[in-house]
């Protein structure tokens, strides 16, 4: 009898645990609540009993506290106080006990609550050891939000690291089934941290590590420490992701496994600026605002009015430069933004070459100002596209509702978008609801599955050579990773300027006339260059181009081969490609001359066209929003 009542009050009491530390905010309700009542009610029973029984008010006061107090203790002075006038009636000799068990009560929650977080956290410490895991470098809401739809999605283990988080996110993340850590062996990972979490050397485990801290250098310093310790315990590159937000492109070639082995195998970096703006492009492509005739030449042009000129604004400018270049189509930009002079140096300096390659005008003016409204009056329905990101919600609110009323009494109404760090909200009119698409999905930030398209196509390109895509993308270079991302961005695009829907094209009818192809093949040719300027390319000089011939001769003369690529220069972002589409066959066949080979620079735009089937399927295409 007596093994069955401790493991029934065993059971009970693990029972207990386990509902206060995960139903914390009925807990935590319910035991203040019982406090105050054994509080309030414990105040004025022993109160008017001690006055009935002491006629010194001081010293009834002291008797009373002490009273109350040993009532959390789980004491009671009812051999003291029963006989009081006040305790004579039944009913409040049941509400005298009643405050003694809601003390008793409050204590014993909190004391479980403690021993219960403590238990649960060691079994969610346990539980991390199976499956993949997910760590992220950052706890506060839109990462909170993230690692939950993580956990709903995927079968993982979810582990936030931080210094100091968010403490409204703190429960959150305990309700939620993850597990949270703030102690420095976490915060400067290393080989205990990996032992805590069930990675020991040569694991199989998948590991993805977001680094979503606000400031760059915080997710560098974290992203390499973690790095450090996967390679101590001897973790292989092909079970590690990393998305690290920053900005930078020499981070992700740094960070990359390379042929030594160490790196991360799959590696994103991105800032949250420019991730919107792909989502805002991917989601919404300038493509569609335009008009094309059945041979897929564009019959408008291309015009977007951008309100604000930092991070948002420039991501937006790159985004629509790179995914609104079309054969038989002018591109044009116009900004505004007072203080803009102050906020282009680095972006003149590093990709000067948009502003010289496409009309780009500036304004040193307000969204609001008169200025700005005369502009969106003269452009009328030139205007397709109108991006407002003036650094805070307030601002882009304000600005968006102005417009929002100023198209409501017209027919042409424009894209009107609000960028920001967390994302894109499409504005809508007549009572259409707004459309917001944050960042923080694992649908756009988790590992390969944004990159399936992109990694289709490197594999395209990289031929039949013997090896899975996902190989192919390893080797990969960061560089060459964002021109495919950036390339499988635009097919959508692509197919419908062919007059084309996706789903046509997933049944096998990409027959294209000799027209389309051409015009489709000039397109690619627009696009290509576009994402090599808003990457910091320029053209190649003829005295270049004939520097590094001679380079090429020089080194095939003195090892039979040549490792030069004469048309481009990586080291300083110079391409012979940079050139209009007509005069490609002029280039090709000067390189030709030179190797001896048979590079074919305008086919192959062509052959990147043709491809199309073979680079989509019914995942990569967005889901209409517009």
């Amino acid at each position: 009898m007596s093994t069955t009542v401790i493991i029934l009050s065993a059971a009970v009491f693990v029972a207990l645990i386990l509902n206060l530390a995960v139903k914390s905010e009925l807990g935590d309700f319910l035991t203040g609540g019982a406090a105050f009542l054994a509080m309030a009610g414990g105040l004025i029973l022993y109160s008017l009993a001690y006055t009935e029984l002491d006629q010194d008010v001081p010293l009834a006061i002291v008797r009373t506290l002490y009273a109350v107090c040993g009532m959390f203790m789980g004491k009671n002075e009812s051999p003291t106080v029963g006989n009081c006038a006040v305790l004579k009636p039944l009913w409040t000799r049941l509400l005298f006990w009643f405050f003694h068990v809601c003390a008793l009560y409050a204590t014993a929650s909190a004391a479980i609550k403690t021993v219960g977080e403590r238990a649960m956290r060691r079994l969610r410490l346990f539980l991390l050891r199976r499956g993949r895991l997910v760590v992220i470098y950052g706890a506060r809401a839109d990462t909170v939000s993230f690692g939950q739809q993580m956990l709903a999605r995927r079968k993982c283990s979810v582990v936030f690291v931080d210094e100091h988080p968010d403490p409204s996110c703190i429960q959150t993340i305990r309700d939620s089934g993850c597990v949270l850590r703030t102690d420095r062996a976490a915060t400067t990972p290393g080989r205990a941290f990996l032992n805590s979490v069930g990675v020991y050397s040569g694991t199989g485990r998948r590991i993805s590590l977001f680094a979503l801290q606000q400031s760059e250098a915080a997710n560098l310093r974290f992203a390499r420490g973690f790095l450090s310790a996967l390679s101590a315990q001897s973790v292989s590159p092909d079970h590690t992701d990393l998305l690290l937000l920053g900005g930078e492109q020499i981070i992700g070639d740094s960070l990359q496994a390379g042929g030594d082995g160490h790196g991360f195998g799959n590696v994103a970096v991105i800032d949250e600026a420019g991730l919107s703006a792909r989502l805002m492009t991917g989601y919404f492509p300038p493509s569609k605002t335009l008009k094309f005739d059945a041979d897929g030449k564009a019959e408008e042009d291309f015009e977007a009015m951008i309100i604000g000129f930092g991070h948002g604004g420039q991501a937006a400018l790159r985004s629509l430069v790179m995914n609104g270049q079309f054969y038989g189509s002018t591109f044009r930009a116009t900004v505004f933004d007072p203080k803009y002079e102050s906020l282009t140096g680095r972006l003149y300096n590093d990709f000067g070459e948009i502003f010289t390659q496409y009309r780009i005008d500036f304004h040193k003016a307000d969204g609001r100002s008169r200025e700005a409204y005369d502009f969106i009056r003269e452009s009328g329905r030139k205007l397709k596209y109108i991006v407002i990101a003036a650094g805070d919600d307030k601002a882009n609110l304000e600005l968006s509702e102005e417009l929002r009323r100023f198209y409501e009494r017209r027919q042409h109404r424009p894209l009107i978008f609000e960028l920001s760090r967390r994302g894109v909200r499409k504005i809508g009119f007549s009572g259409e609801p707004d459309k917001m698409l944050t960042i923080f999905r694992p649908e756009v930030m988790d590992g390969a599955g944004p990159d399936a398209a992109a990694i289709r196509l490197n594999h395209f390109y990289c031929g039949d050579n013997g090896k899975t895509p996902e190989q192919n993308w390893k080797e990969c270079s960061y560089f060459n990773r964002m021109s495919s991302r950036a390339s499988s961005d635009f097919v959508p695009s692509m197919i419908y300027a062919a007059g084309k829907t996706p789903q046509q094209v997933l049944d096998g009818d990409w027959n294209l006339t000799e027209a389309q192809k051409e015009n489709l093949s000039r397109t690619e040719h627009l696009r290509w260059c576009a994402f090599h300027y808003a990457m910091g390319y320029a053209a190649m000089t003829e005295e270049e181009f004939d520097y590094r011939a001679e380079e090429y001769r020089e080194e095939k003369e003195k090892t039979g081969k040549s490792s030069v690529r004469i048309a481009k220069d990586a080291e300083n972002r110079r391409h012979a490609c940079l050139i209009p589409w007509e005069a490609l066959d002029a280039l090709s066949a000067k390189e030709n001359a030179v190797t001896g080979g048979h590079v074919d620079y305008k086919n192959m735009d062509l052959v990147n066209v043709l491809a199309v089937p073979k680079l989509i399927a019914p995942a990569d295409i967005p889901e209409e929003k517009g």
